[in-house]
């Protein structure tokens, strides 16, 4: 941020299925956690 690295906390979800013996992900969802934008907002200055 600002030129400067910045470390993000997010959370991240598979869903897996066994398909043909094998595991396939069916599913993948990631967002980045509430507090974790509440922090950026106010290093944003909003």
């Amino acid at each position: 941020m600002a030129g400067h690295p910045v470390a993000i906390e997010h959370r991240c979800t598979n869903i897996d299925r066994r398909e043909g013996g094998a595991w396939r992900i069916v599913h993948h969802h990631s967002d980045i956690a509430p507090a974790m934008l509440e922090v950026l907002a106010r290093l944003q200055g909003k």
